[in-house]
């Protein structure tokens, strides 16, 4: 467990990630709610939180009054921890962050960086998610807390994902292969993470090691793809006229090879919604392509690229688009585009990437079918 301690120096040290327990004067008479407020301040930062923010957070089924009086009382008690720590003034309450030390703090200013040694300080850090096997009986401190924790596991995603592309990793199989199960621990449905984790097996010379792993991938997949598709048709027959559960039904098609069926659906979609998203548009060009309208595709993908000059997606479906009618100038020509755009990318190998499927994060899929009327 992680919690509340001081320094050589007497300052309090407050560690979230992984947890949430105090050690503190007095800390263990704190009631959770208090110690949630703590860590809720944490978050906040130097800028800090408004007292309304917080009673609206804490006590939002009380009267304004009552509300304000219980704040009051709560941050009473968490002074007696925090100390000087602890600084509540204009309305504000925040942590003196020349007294205070938070691991978040510290792992949001290491995550940011780049170079290898920042990174897997950061990683050391991230012990556990925020305040790991922590909650309490307030729905709007749960549904913060539920979005701080996504952002800050996206974080440690990202980082690691990141190290996994450094070259003083990737030629180091032993390395590799931490740094790959670890970024598994945080995101088990995580490609390049698996696809890291069979190379080092490879350059270790453990070939069945990494065929489990391809195995083991294969079936998560699967799975989750089932389960995506089942969750589809349940918000369709909870919703059928909704153009966002349509939109989403008909990526999921396209991932099964029913591309007509899916052309239908994002046709009924965007029909039926006022103001549509680019990835709709995407998902059209990309059934009209797998159903071989080439031009439709080729139309659908150019109103993309209007809407997002920039796209690298719709650059790579376009010139997969005209690598299938032959027009391979064309798609080494978009090819150098995307080059420019990430130097990493290959415009001969882009000409043949065809077809283009989207690589869709399959838990925000889940969780926006569910938030079309499925139960959580």
């Amino acid at each position: 467990m992680s919690g509340i301690s001081k320094t050589p120096s007497g300052n309090p040290v407050l560690r979230l990630l992984g947890g949430l327990e105090f050690d503190g004067p007095e800390a263990k008479s704190l009631p959770r709610k208090v110690k949630a407020l703590a860590a809720c301040v944490a978050l906040h930062g130097s800028r800090g939180i408004s007292r309304e923010r917080l009673a609206a957070l804490f006590w939002e089924d009380r009267a304004e009054d009552q509300a304000r009086a219980s704040l009051r009382q709560a941050l009473s008690l968490l002074r007696r921890t925090l100390g000087d720590a602890l600084v509540a003034d204009d309305g504000i309450v925040r942590l003196e962050s020349e007294i205070v030390s938070v691991d978040v703090w510290e792992f949001e200013d290491l995550i940011a960086m780049t170079d290898v040694r920042s990174l897997e300080t950061a990683s050391s850090l991230y012990v556990g998610d925020l305040l790991d096997g922590f909650s309490i009986r307030e729905e709007a401190f749960e549904a913060w807390l539920r979005t701080e924790r996504e952002r800050l596991r996206n974080l440690m995603t990202a980082g690691l994902t990141h190290l996994l592309t450094n070259p003083a990793i990737s030629c180091d199989p032993a390395r590799l292969t931490s740094l790959s199960a670890r970024l598994l621990e945080v995101d088990p449905l995580n490609e390049k993470a698996h696809r890291s984790l069979m190379s080092a097996y490879a350059m270790q010379r453990r070939h069945d090691a990494a065929l489990r792993q391809f195995t083991r991938l294969r079936d998560l997949l699967e799975r989750e793809h089932e389960e995506a598709l089942r969750l589809a048709e349940e918000a369709i027959s909870i919703r059928p006229q909704c153009a966002n559960t349509n939109a989403l039904y008909a990526n999921i098609l396209l991932w099964y090879g029913r591309p007509a069926e899916a052309l239908d659906r994002v046709t009924f979609a965007i029909r039926a919604a006022p103001v549509y998203a680019s990835w709709w548009v995407e998902i059209l060009a990309a059934a009209y392509r797998d159903l071989s309208r080439l031009e439709m595709a080729e139309a659908a993908v150019l109103e993309l690229l209007r809407r997002k000059p920039d796209s690298l997606e719709a650059r790579v479906l376009l010139a997969g688009i005209l690598a299938a009618q032959d027009r391979l100038d064309e798609a080494v020509m978009i090819g150098a585009q995307v080059n420019s755009l990430d130097p990493k990318c290959s415009p001969e190998n882009l000409a043949r990437r065809h077809p283009y499927r989207r690589n869709t994060d399959l838990e925000k899929l889940l969780s926006l079918l569910r938030s079309c009327g499925l139960p959580a």
